[in-house]
C-alpha cells in the first residue's frame, strides 16, 4: 500500500505543502511583527513584499490541500481495500485503522476547510487598497500548520495501526455502528428513510432559496440573519448526508438498506461519492465565505462593496451546488418510482 502512485503522490503532495508552508510562514513571521497599514516608509513597503509573497504562497497551499484531500479519499476508498484483508471499500480501511483513520479525515477537511477560509478573506484583502486585513490573512495562514501536522500525524499512526493478518468486515461494522447510533439517539435512528429523504427536500428549499436571494438581490443583511441561515445551511446539509446515509443511497446501490457512504466511491456505482461530496463541500465553503464577508464589513465598515460582491457569488455557488446536488441525489429515487411506480 505504501508503494502504490496514488500513495506516493500523496506524500508527495504534502511534502511540497510543507516546503511552501514553511517559506510562507517564515515570511509571514519576518514580516508581520511591526505592521502598520498606510505607512509608506522603506521597512513597512518590504513588509508588504514579504507578506504578498506569503499569500501567493498561501494560494498553493490551498490547491496542493486541495487536490492532497481528493487522493486521500481515493486512496481510502478505492485503492487501499486492496491491501486489507475482508475490506471492500474505505469503511473497510478506517475499520482497520481505528480511530486515527476517522482522526485523519475529520482533520484534512478541516484542515482544507481553514485555509478556504483564509482565502475568502485574501480575496477581500486583496479588493482593499488599505490592506487592513492584511495582517488577518497571515494569521489565518499560520493556523494551518498545525492542522497539517496533525492530519499526517494521525495518517502515519493509522497506516500503522494495519495488521494484514487480522482481517475486516466492512458489512458488520456498518450496522453495529448503525445500531450503536440508535442506543445513542433513537429518536434520531427511529426516523423512517422516507423522513430523512421529506427533510433533506425541505430544507434544501429553504437553502436553495437563500442562495437565490443572496444571489440576486446582493445586499448585506444584519449579521444575525447572515449567521442564521449559515447555521441552517450547514444543519441542511448534515441532514442531507444523513438522507443519503439512510434514504438516496438504496436507490442508488438499488438494494432495501446499505447504509455505507463510502460504497459511492467505488466504480461500481460511478464514484457518485466525489460529486454528491464534493457539491456539498461547495456549498459548504459559499456559506463560509458569505458569512466571513458579512462579518469583516461590519468590522470594517469601509469594505461594504467588497462585501456585497462576495456574498453576491457566495450566493450564485450556493444555489448551483445545493440545486446540483439535489438533482443527482434525488434522480435514482425519482427515477425508480417512474420505472415501478412505487418507493424502496
Amino acid at each position: 500500500m505504501i508503494w502504490h502512485p496514488l500513495t506516493l503522490c500523496l506524500w508527495l503532495l504534502d511534502l511540497s505543502t510543507w516546503m511552501v508552508y514553511l517559506s510562507a510562514a517564515g515570511r509571514i513571521l519576518a514580516g508581520l511583527p511591526g505592521w502598520q497599514p498606510g505607512v509608506s516608509d522603506r521597512r513597512q513597503l518590504w513588509r508588504e513584499f514579504r507578506l504578498e509573497l506569503a499569500g501567493l504562497q498561501g494560494r498553493w497551499i490551498l490547491a496542493l490541500q486541495s487536490f492532497a484531500l481528493l487522493v486521500f479519499i481515493t486512496v481510502i476508498a478505492i485503492v487501499w481495500p486492496i491491501y486489507v484483508p475482508g475490506a471492500m471499500c474505505g469503511k473497510g480501511v478506517l475499520q482497520a485503522m481505528g480511530s486515527p483513520g476517522y482522526q485523519a479525515v475529520f482533520l484534512r477537511i478541516a484542515a482544507v476547510g481553514c485555509i478556504w477560509g483564509w482565502h475568502a478573506v485574501s480575496t477581500m484583502d486583496a479588493d482593499d487598497p488599505q490592506g487592513r486585513l492584511t495582517a488577518l490573512c497571515a494569521r489565518l495562514l499560520l493556523l494551518v500548520g498545525p492542522l497539517l501536522f496533525a492530519a499526517d500525524l494521525t495518517v502515519g499512526r493509522g497506516l500503522v495501526a494495519i495488521r494484514p493478518d487480522h482481517p475486516v468486515s466492512c458489512c458488520s461494522a456498518i450496522y453495529d455502528q448503525t445500531a450503536v447510533f440508535g442506543e445513542l439517539s433513537p429518536v434520531i435512528a427511529g426516523l423512517t428513510p422516507g423522513v430523512w429523504m421529506v427533510g433533506c427536500v425541505c430544507g434544501w428549499i429553504v437553502v436553495c432559496c437563500w442562495g437565490f436571494y443572496q444571489w440576486r438581490r446582493p445586499r448585506l443583511l444584519t449579521p444575525a440573519v447572515c449567521l442564521l441561515m449559515s447555521g441552517l445551511s450547514f444543519c441542511w446539509m448534515v441532514t442531507a448526508v444523513l438522507a443519503l446515509k439512510f434514504g438516496f443511497t438504496s436507490y442508488i446501490y438499488e438494494i432495501l438498506s446499505h447504509p455505507c457512504l463510502w460504497c459511492l466511491f467505488l466504480v461500481d456505482h460511478h464514484m457518485l461519492g466525489f460529486l454528491l461530496f464534493g457539491l456539498l463541500g461547495w456549498a459548504a465553503f459559499a456559506t463560509l465565505s458569505s458569512a466571513i464577508s458579512v462579518i469583516l464589513a461590519v468590522r470594517y465598515g469601509h469594505l461594504g462593496d467588497i462585501a456585497g460582491r462576495r456574498v453576491k457569488r457566495a450566493g450564485c455557488h450556493l444555489f448551483l451546488a445545493s440545486l446540483m446536488f439535489m438533482v443527482i441525489a434525488a434522480g435514482p429515487a425519482l427515477l425508480w418510482r417512474m420505472r415501478f411506480g412505487g418507493w424502496l
